[in-house]
């Protein structure tokens, strides 16, 4: 008595040591998380300071906190220029497996998967966490700024009315003095003084 399983819309066949085909479903994004590699070391490598990092790496199998800056800074500048300032949450997953795959060293051992530290999807309303997400956070914050700046034409510092008020009062004042000095001027000239 054989019963089919009802199969799911999207389905992976994939045979296993025996030969037996076993039915694995995936979803679009999980075709898409199997379409996305980075290329850690190269990522790194083209930014600056990225030379440096890689080698204190390899040698001391960890990272400071500085070269942990460096990190994710290559890898947010990467994912900025080729997915924009909102990538995906899949593809800041499968940044941080790369990651952890090119580098074990980086695992976080406190989570089940190892990189909970450089990115966890939101869930449940709460929003996404990590070294990736915080600078991203960060970068978008500043992109958002510069932008509110275009729009309004630069940063300009506007006087308060009382200030241009005292300003304006100095001025007159001065410049009564100074006809004041002119007229007595004038009138000693005259007198002969």
């Amino acid at each position: 008595m054989n019963q089919a399983r009802p199969q799911p819309e999207h389905v992976d066949a994939v045979a296993d040591q025996d030969g037996d085909c076993d039915v694995l479903p995936t979803t679009p994004c999980a075709e898409k998380r199997r379409r996305i590699h980075f290329d850690i070391r190269g990522i790194i490598s083209k930014y600056a300071r990225g030379g440096i990092t890689l080698s204190a790496i390899q040698k001391n199998r960890a990272v400071n906190p500085g070269e942990r800056k460096v990190i994710v800074h290559a890898l947010v500048t990467h994912l900025i220029d080729t997915y924009g300032e909102n990538p995906h949450s899949t593809v800041k997953e499968v940044l941080a497996e790369n990651l952890i795959e090119e580098f074990p060293c980086l695992k976080d051992p406190m989570g089940p998967t190892g990189h909970e530290a450089w990115f966890i999807k939101g869930m449940k309303g709460r929003p996404a966490t990590g070294y990736l997400e915080a600078r991203l956070r960060y970068v978008r914050m500043n992109l958002n700024r510069v932008s509110q700046e275009d729009k309004t034409g630069g940063k300009q510092k506007q006087q308060k009315p009382e200030k241009q008020e005292q300003h304006n009062k100095k001025e007159d004042f001065i410049s009564g003095s100074y006809l004041l000095f002119q007229i007595f001027s004038l009138a000693l000239f005259k007198s002969g003084v």
